[in-house]
This record gives C-alpha cells, structure tokens and sequence, in this order.
C-alpha cells in the first residue's frame, strides 16, 4: 500500500504591500490563494479577512505603520508576513492675509477730518483694525480703532493747515497689514472776530461821565480796545483805551 499524502502547504501571502498612503489613510493589499487571512496593525488583535486588500482610516499623520498578513488554510496558518508605510506630514495650511484698503479722507476742516478705509478678512481672526495718522512731519503714529468692513474715523483737535499722513490697518496672530498711506491738508483756521458790547454809561456829572462795556476775543490777538466818544453833534471821534474783558473809563471836561 502506498503512503497517505501529508497536508498541503499552507503558502504565505505575497506581494504585501500599502499605496494611495495620505495622512490619515492607507490602502494594503497582498496576493495568496487561501480563503482567509488574518491581518494585524501594529500588533493589534490579529482580524480575520477573506479579501486580499483592507482600508486602513484614522491614522496618525508622519507615523510609521507596521502591517503582518498570514493565510489560513483550514487548520494551518502561514508564516506572517510584513511590510512597514509611513504616513504623510499634516500640511500646514496656507494663511491668507487680511487687505487692508486706505480711501481718500473726507469732511475735512481746519480742526478735524473722516478717515475712511475697507478691511477684508483672511484665514486668521482678526485681532485690531482701524487707521493709524500723524502729522507727516512727526515720527510717532496715533491710532484709533475703527470696526466693520468699511471703516471710519472722525479726527478732531488737528491743527490747521497741516499736512497729515493715514493709513488702514488689520492685525491677526500673524502680525499687522497696512494699507496705502495718504494724506490730506487742514484748511485755514476761520478767522472769528472778538465780540464787543458797548454798556450805558453811568456817574454822569456835569463834566465827566464812566464809559463801560465788554470786550471778548476773537481767534486774533486784540492789539487795541477802548471806547470812541464824541459829542453827538460832532464830526470826529475821541479814542482812549481801556483794558480787560470788562472794561470801563471815566471821560473828563465833558460839556
């Protein structure tokens, strides 16, 4: 009689191998004959497939991966077999900056002005925004906070017929966005004339009388102030000076 046949070979998997690796995913696949395999990841708990491929989900991006596959043949197993991949890096995403946009001033006087500008978002939070000025002869900015995405500033206590330089601005973590810087002139200061207010007169004697009234500047220095008198029915008028913001003077050798 002839010798019983010993079991067949249980042949190991081939060509084990991952690809389409991204940073979180992976696809594996081998070749083999049997009707089962069992698959293991890192040593995990070893998952028994019929299929010759297996999608891997939820990796960790720049780490390596070990992968063992052995086939089953009814009560036999092969020899595991291994293959190591590598996740990709996570990129880094791309920062997208704010724009920020300086418009011509507005509304402008010899004291104040409208600065006006556009601020757009990026991909950062933005942290301040608004306009920074200064005389163009200064070295120092000022800044004022101006929200929404079109923006305004009212600037008072200018000085007058000065030039002064603005620009929009928007700061994220990643540092501060200037827009165009421009200017723009104060005008002239008005020119306001001092109030005068001529008083009645009082101790009024014979020959003398006190002349009074009141005197408020102007944006001038007053150089002269005082009173004017002459007999109504004169032709010319007598000067004499008076001090003070509220004045008063007493004319002598009156008829």
């Amino acid at each position: 009689s002839g010798e019983v046949p010993g079991p067949e070979p249980c042949d190991a998997p081939t060509e084990l191998a991952a690809s389409n690796v991204t940073q979180t995913t992976a696809e594996i696949s081998w070749n083999g004959t049997a009707t089962s395999y069992e698959f293991k990841l890192n040593g995990e708990t070893a998952e028994a497939l019929t299929a010759t491929t297996k999608s891997l989900t939820g990796l960790t991006a720049n780490t390596q991966y070990t992968v063992e596959v052995r086939s089953v043949c009814d009560d036999q197993t092969s020899d595991w077999v291994t293959t190591t991949f590598t996740t990709l890096e996570e990129e880094t995403p791309e920062i997208i900056a704010p724009v920020a946009t300086t418009l011509a001033a507005t509304e402008i006087t010899h004291e104040s002005a409208v600065l006006n500008g556009t601020i757009t978002a990026g991909s950062e939070e933005i942290t301040a925004q608004g306009f920074m000025y200064k005389a163009t002869a200064a070295a120092d900015w000022t800044t004022v906070n101006a929200t929404g995405t079109t923006i305004t500033a009212t600037l008072t206590a200018l000085t007058a017929e000065t030039e002064y330089t603005f620009k929009a601005f928007a700061t994220t973590a990643s540092g501060t966005v200037e827009g165009t810087a421009m200017t723009f002139t104060t005008t002239a200061a008005p020119i306001v004339a001092p109030v005068v207010t001529t008083l009645a007169a009082t101790e009024i004697t014979n020959a003398t009388a006190k002349l009074n009234g009141t005197v408020t500047a102007g944006s001038e220095e007053i150089v002269a102030q005082g009173f004017m008198y002459k007999a109504s029915n004169a032709a010319d008028w007598t000067t004499v000076a008076a001090v003070g913001e509220t004045m008063s003077l007493t004319v002598e050798g009156l008829e």
